[in-house]
């Protein structure tokens, strides 16, 4: 990756992330995957800005994942941590 990425988690429904920083297409696609059950959606600003809006529906957010947007922010930040 070139450059840092920051993550802002937005709380509320549905919960969203900003993500400031250049994308690392191959950590997108594990978070991407991560989130699945909580269809995800990309949204695009800039080429340094997107937002990740889950949008789970009650009793949809996935069983022993508490705290999604956290271990979604790790890993977009730090791979090595997720």
């Amino acid at each position: 990756m070139d450059g840092a990425m920051t993550v802002v988690i937005a709380p509320g429904s549905p919960l969203a992330l900003d993500l400031l920083g250049p994308l690392d297409a191959p950590l997108l696609a594990n978070a991407l995957a991560m989130a699945a059950p909580c269809g995800p959606t990309l949204r695009r600003h800039t080429a340094t800005h997107h937002t990740l809006q889950l949008t789970c529906r009650p009793g949809e957010r996935p069983a022993g994942r508490p705290g999604l947007a956290g271990r979604l922010a790790d890993l977009l930040t730090d791979p090595a941590a997720a």
